[in-house]
């Protein structure tokens, strides 16, 4: 600005000619600061106030500072209120966060603000009333206040880059504008949201998506956009019927729709060779379908536990999954999984009319399968796992399996265990002592880490007693491994 103003200090510092400076008070207390023109032409030259955290109290009036462009009044613990100019001039940022702004803020006047507009952490704010603006946006933050109500969002016409209107127990609606301007984020989590969330209007929406946690958002309308996304979190909320994701045609990274009890179709669009899913959860919906060929990726974690699903859609895909979660559904019959070479984890629980799994040719390491209270029938063949299955194999209540066709078990290392349930089956001899044969042939001649542990369990239901040579098998294990102080806990018939 041209000229210098002149400041009153409210203590013996009342005459100071600067722009910048700080100050010390040598008395604690509340004082009264005010600035003169000096030798500006008046507060129409001021285009940069940064007042940071500096104590302030009460009320900011700025209201005829007309050209100011840049606020900084963040960190003020104790003001209140700000009253603000009637201007057209470009506002690049405004900074109000961490102070304790009550009411409602009202920047309607500023028909140039734009950039950056951040009064997050103000938690006695309950709403901002917004200006008809056509400036860009970059961050707009009123996320861990208290807005209360809609928040109106259409007069900011160029809304995009980081949005955050997160953790505002009291946020019900959200009106959106017209919008093309790209996304990096955009964050509704954690409020009161009911109803339908209206994001069609934002044609650039992509990057980070959260919705979570709003237990009465029943419908999310998504826009047409080809931006990237990388996360899309729309869980633990009340969506129902449809979510409708076919026009987000760069879907992918971290999708995540789990508890919404009453979804029953999820639709993604054609995969795109430009993106790619580490994560799918549809847990705690009520899906009953779910199409393979709508996914992409090398390393997919797949979760689509306590759902509805009876069978699925292009399963014969050859797609990379790293964990595949069927758990507590309505399949029927057979499951194919050949296709998923890359399996390191495999549940399939509680399907209690899955009569059969059929596992991929080869699968170079495993560390979970667990496929318990099911109708499995057999034989079950798990002789495919081609390096470790150091974990879990848990086929626990399945009263007509007779038959197991267990791994090698090579390439189990020092921090290891082993856990083998097999308990209310009816394995036959040979499959019992399968278990045991296997393991022995492993660890014959090399010496169990502390990190090791044995645990089996072959009781209950129709299961065989082990053979004389699956017995000395056992007897082996609790001898060595007892040697060397591993745990082992081995039930059998």
């Amino acid at each position: 600005m041209a000229g210098i103003l002149n400041w009153d200090l409210g203590d013996s510092s009342n005459n100071v000619n600067a722009n910048s400076f700080s100050h010390t008070y040598s008395s604690p207390g509340i004082k009264c600061v005010s600035v003169y023109k000096g030798t500006a032409s008046g507060p129409g030259n001021i285009t940069y106030l940064d007042l940071s955290t500096n104590s302030l109290v009460g009320t900011l009036d700025i209201s005829c500072l007309t050209n100011l462009a840049s606020l900084y009044v963040h960190g003020n613990r104790k003001l209140t209120k700000i009253i603000n100019p009637v201007s057209s001039t470009q506002f690049y940022q405004y900074d109000a966060f961490d102070c304790s702004l009550n009411g409602i803020l009202d920047v309607s006047g500023m028909t140039g603000l734009g950039y950056t507009f951040d009064v997050k952490q103000n938690q006695n704010l309950t709403n901002v009333l917004n200006p008809s603006t056509n400036s860009p946006f970059s961050v707009y933050s009123v996320n861990n206040c208290n807005i209360t109500g809609t928040l109106d969002l259409r007069p900011v016409k160029r809304l995009g880059g980081n949005f955050n209107a997160s953790f505002n127990p009291s946020l019900n609606t959200i009106l959106l504008p017209d919008s093309s301007a790209a996304f990096s984020y955009f964050y509704v989590h954690n409020c009161s949201l009911n109803g339908t969330l209206d994001c069609s209007s934002l044609t650039g929406l992509g990057g980070q998506f959260y919705t979570y946690n709003n237990r009465g958002l029943t419908k999310i309308l998504n826009p047409v956009s080809t931006q990237s996304w990388n996360q899309y979190r729309v869980n633990n909320c009340n969506l129902t019927g449809v979510l409708d994701c076919s026009g987000l045609s760069r879907v992918g990274g971290n999708f995540e729709v789990y508890g919404n009890p009453n979804l029953t179709n999820v639709l993604l669009p054609d995969p795109s060779t430009s993106t790619t899913f580490s994560t799918a959860y549809f847990n705690d919906c009520s899906l009953k379908t779910f199409n393979f060929a709508k996914l992409r990726g090398t390393s997919i974690s797949f979760s689509i536990e306590n759902n509805e699903v009876s069978a699925f859609s292009n399963l014969d895909l050859s797609l990379g999954f790293n964990s595949f979660n069927v758990k507590k559904n309505r399949l029927i019959g057979t499951l194919d999984v050949s296709k998923f070479s890359s399996l390191i984890g495999f549940s399939a629980d509680f399907n209690p009319q899955l009569n059969q799994v059929v596992m991929p040719p080869s699968v170079t390491y495993f560390s979970s399968w667990s496929c318990s209270s099911c109708n499995l029938l057999g034989p079950v063949d798990l002789s495919t796992f081609g390096y470790s299955i150091g974990g879990t194999i848990n086929i626990s209540y399945n009263p007509n399996l007779q038959r197991v066709i267990w791994p090698r078990w090579n390439g189990i290392d020092s921090f290891t265990g082993i856990s083998v349930n097999v308990q209310n089956c009816s394995l036959n001899s040979a499959s019992v002592d399968g278990i045991f044969s296997q393991m022995r042939a492993y660890w014959t001649g090399k010496t169990p880490g502390l990190g090791n542990s044995v645990v089996v369990n072959a009781t209950g239901g129709g299961n065989a007693k082990p053979s004389a040579d699956g017995s000395t098998n056992i007897a082996w294990f609790r001898t060595l491994w007892g040697i060397y102080g591993v745990y082992c806990d081995i039930q059998v018939k």
